[in-house]
């Protein structure tokens, strides 16, 4: 009896020691693997009184610019027609 009982707390203590090395590698925090952002910009032309521009829509958070101009003004000679009306 006493030999089974050794032997079952000793393969406790191996198993418990098993446990506690597999579960603390895998418990440390690491950072998560940074995703390379990718840039791809809208078609549409987004504009304010004095700029136009076409908008980052990649994945995340970006607040980067394609194509950003000045307007530019020729006296009131129409050269090209608007393509968006407002209501």
């Amino acid at each position: 009896m006493r030999k089974k009982t050794k032997f079952l707390t000793i393969l406790l203590i191996a198993a418990i020691a098993l446990f506690a090395a597999t579960n603390t590698a895998g418990s440390c925090k690491k950072d998560p693997p940074v995703i390379q952002h990718v840039c791809s910009f809208e078609d549409t032309w987004t504009y304010n009184q004095t700029e136009h521009w076409h908008k980052c829509i990649g994945e995340g958070e970006c607040d980067k610019v394609s194509n950003k101009a000045a307007h530019s003004w020729n006296d009131g000679e129409v050269t090209k027609e608007p393509t968006f009306t407002p209501i």
